[in-house]
């Protein structure tokens, strides 16, 4: 089915499978497969199903559910239920929701809470929740990081206030026990710092902070610390050094 553009209202509607050119819109809407050959700058973006944008994609507030991919993206408010890829850098004001959020390159954001996997080559934000995967072979820094392992993860550098990487609750680890005969998920990392560092099941070269916590599973090749100390007896700390 054709794209349905209301000139006056200037609203993007494709519905089942639509093709448009990128314009600039009060409002669009995706129910099905959407094509759009341009940039699509919009107020408010709803899809429902799938939406590819050959060009950068633009909005004030987006609702998510299927997936999305454009070239580049820049969204104040984005809620995500299924996948969004950016081939270019990313800018969201806040990204909420579950699912998949890839940036090929950059992400900046204020508000990053997420379950699911959310993977760039490097990110900025004021808050970062994730409770699933993170891949991001370049620098984490955030005011505050809780990253929640129910996948493997690897981040290069993690900087922030507050750092916490923590196992999945009892019951999530009693499903993945029953149905994954795997070992528990694992954070891959070359540096970590903040002035409070809280972590499991992390392994790292090298962890720098205030009031330091290695807990159970770490392997830590040397902690630097300025206040405090504690290592878990199942943990393994190389090298210990009080600034």
């Amino acid at each position: 089915m054709a794209a349905k553009t209301e000139s006056a209202a200037r609203r993007l509607s494709l519905t089942g499978t639509g093709v448009s050119g990128g314009g600039s819109y009060a409002k669009a809407r995706v129910i099905g497969d959407g094509i759009v050959h341009g940039s699509l700058d919009c107020v408010q973006l709803a899809v429902t199903g799938s939406l590819r944008v050959h060009g950068e994609l633009n909005a004030l507030n987006a609702r998510v559910t299927g997936t999305v991919s454009a070239e580049g993206l820049s969204v104040g408010r984005l809620r995500l239920t299924g996948e969004l890829v950016s081939r270019d850098a990313a800018t969201v004001r806040e990204l909420l929701g579950s699912g998949s959020f890839a940036s090929q390159e950059s992400l900046q954001a204020d508000c990053i809470r997420l379950s699911g996997e959310l993977q760039a080559t490097s990110c900025s934000a004021s808050e970062v929740r994730i409770k699933g995967r993170a891949a991001v072979p370049g620098k984490l820094d955030a005011g505050s990081i809780m990253l929640q392992l129910h996948r493997d993860s690897s981040i290069g550098e993690l900087v922030g206030r507050r750092v916490e990487v923590s196992r999945p609750g009892w019951l999530a680890r009693l499903f993945g026990t029953v149905f994954r005969s795997v070992r528990p998920a694992r954070l891959d990392a070359r540096r970590i710092e903040g002035a409070v560092v809280r972590l499991e099941r992390t392994r790292a070269d090298t962890v720098r902070g205030g009031s330091v916590t290695i807990g159970e599973g770490c392997e830590i090749g040397r902690v630097d610390y300025t206040e405090e100390l504690t290592v878990h007896p199942g943990a393994v700390v190389k090298e210990r050094r009080r600034m």
